[in-house]
């Protein structure tokens, strides 16, 4: 049987347009959780152990952290429609990646930084400015003043997306004169992620298709693709809290793994095993983590297992390595 693919997220966070992107572009019917912009979040809480973002991937009992991971975990799962580059090999897949570090990095701290906080609610703004900036509230003033900078840095930014589209290639790995029936990659919908998001600021006046035609044209191909898919852009339908959670009970948590991929890693400086307990935090918040029992240690990802006290549900949560810190707990 087929596990239904449940996407927790909400419509206004840009790594679940990234997400939502890719399902669409690989023509994958699933099903949305809305969750709120700012926790709690009990379902997706409990079968993640309080993972702070989203989105969140939901299949049977496997649980998927990081967009980033979700994205590879797409590609595996469904191989028929590939977002791997035609050229397969080390340097583009390593160009993938960095610029999915681009995006999620420098880009998406601009952009964060160019909202519109004084229109904000005070619950919102103190909520992101604790996740992302780890203070009580955002200085609101500061941010208005500081916009005229944050505009020249995202120009800069898109200028070089610009400039890597400006050789005529349609998607952003291929070269010009490609065959028409090369695709859309990863690379693609990483960059598409900070398009997306630069599109919905409310001061975007100058970001036109006069100062960025290759790059406007390239976003309207990638999305008019997407729409050919057949997926509708917010998924089939929507489920519940408690139907999410059901889910999850009766397809109790057995990790699933890449075949051909060993569960321990021998080259762990940290000498991290399966069975030992483990927390799991990401760099940039490391008070935020969860804890459970290490299953599984590849190269590039990891999975831990735990159950959720309040509703006795077992789930294995799986996170990337990059840019995760998963630290030995011997106390649990």
């Amino acid at each position: 049987m087929t596990s239904q693919i449940v996407l927790h997220h909400y419509p206004g966070s840009p790594y679940s347009e990234k997400v939502r992107l890719a399902l669409r572009l690989k023509k994958i019917p699933f099903v949305t959780l809305p969750v709120a912009e700012i926790p709690p979040r009990p379902a997706t809480f409990a079968l993640t152990g309080g993972f702070r973002r989203i989105p969140v991937l939901q299949i049977a009992g496997n649980i998927y952290c990081d967009s980033a991971l979700i994205l590879d975990e797409l590609d595996r799962r469904f191989p028929e429609t590939t977002l791997t580059p035609a050229r397969q090999d080390g340097e583009t897949e390593a160009l993938s990646r960095i610029l999915g570090f681009w995006i999620d990095g420098p880009i998406f701290k601009n952009v964060i930084a160019a909202l519109p906080w004084e229109f904000m609610p005070e619950s919102f703004r103190k909520d992101r400015a604790s996740l992302f900036m780890g203070k009580p509230d955002i200085d609101v003033e500061n941010a208005k003043a500081g916009r005229s900078f944050i505009r020249e840095q995202l120009k800069l930014h898109i200028g070089l997306l610009e400039s890597i589209l400006s050789d005529g290639r349609r998607w952003i790995l291929s070269r010009p004169g490609a065959l028409e029936t090369e695709g859309p990659t990863l690379a693609d919908v990483h960059c598409a992620m900070g398009t997306w998001f630069i599109s919905a600021l409310p001061e975007k006046v100058w970001f036109t298709k006069e100062a960025y035609p290759n790059t406007i044209d390239w976003f309207a191909r990638l999305r008019t693709i997407a729409a050919d898919g057949g997926v509708p852009e917010a998924g089939v339908g929507s489920i519940t809290e408690a139907e999410a959670l059901e889910l999850a009970r009766k397809q109790v948590g057995e990790l699933d793994w890449p075949a051909g991929l060993g569960t321990e890693d021998p080259n762990d400086p940290v000498k991290r095993a399966p069975g030992m307990a483990v927390r799991v935090a990401s760099e940039d918040a490391p008070a935020l983590g969860i804890e459970g029992v290490l299953v599984a240690i590849g190269p590039n990802r990891i999975a831990v297992r735990r159950k959720d006290d309040a509703t006795g549900i077992e789930t294995v949560v799986h996170f990337p390595r990059i840019g995760y810190l998963i630290a030995p707990e011997p106390q649990l």
